[in-house]
């Protein structure tokens, strides 16, 4: 561990260390091993303190950052920490469409699970929204037979039917 350097030579060693990679990939890796594993307290910890690295880190990669912003409103979701989560998804989306204004996979996600919150917060509305946003553009960057894109158009046609829009649903 370094315990013979001097003081100050450890604390060098660390910051460095700090500015690698590997920490930056680790702490998100963790978040996600948790996630996973549906321990979303371990995984709001994990992603809190890797959203702490990037804050530190401004010139760190975007799509490392978006995908930390992405994943930290999922956790505070399973934590039914919905005004957080709805916050942070807020600006979650924000960035991801400033970085893919054409769209990309993990934006479309992003809007599902947008969607999925506003269904536990009880707006349907707003949850419909979404789902239509996340399968327009799950059409755009995948195929229209492709796994995302038909769970796609199950969640929009699950909600229509909840909001009674049985034409819509069937559509």
């Amino acid at each position: 561990s370094g315990g013979w350097l001097p003081r100050h030579d450890r604390q060098a060693r660390a910051q460095s260390a700090d500015r690698r990679p590997v920490v930056r990939q680790a702490l998100g890796n963790f978040g996600n091993l948790y996630l996973v594993r549906e321990d979303y307290q371990q995984a709001d910890t994990w992603l809190r303190r890797s959203q702490a690295w990037f804050d530190a880190h401004p010139k760190a990669p975007d799509d490392d950052r978006a995908s930390v912003l992405s994943n930290l409103p999922h956790a505070a979701h399973g934590l039914k920490d919905l005004r957080r989560a709805d916050a942070l998804y807020a600006r979650a989306q924000r960035t991801m469409l400033a970085l893919y204004p054409d769209g990309n996979p993990n934006l479309a996600v992003l809007l599902n699970n947008r969607a999925l919150l506003n269904g536990d917060r009880g707006d349907l509305q707003a949850a419909l929204a979404l789902h239509q946003q996340s399968l327009a553009m799950r059409r755009k960057v995948f195929s229209n037979e492709h796994p995302m894109t038909l769970t796609g158009m199950t969640s929009v046609a699950r909600v229509s039917l909840q909001l009674g829009k049985l034409a819509d649903a069937l559509a």
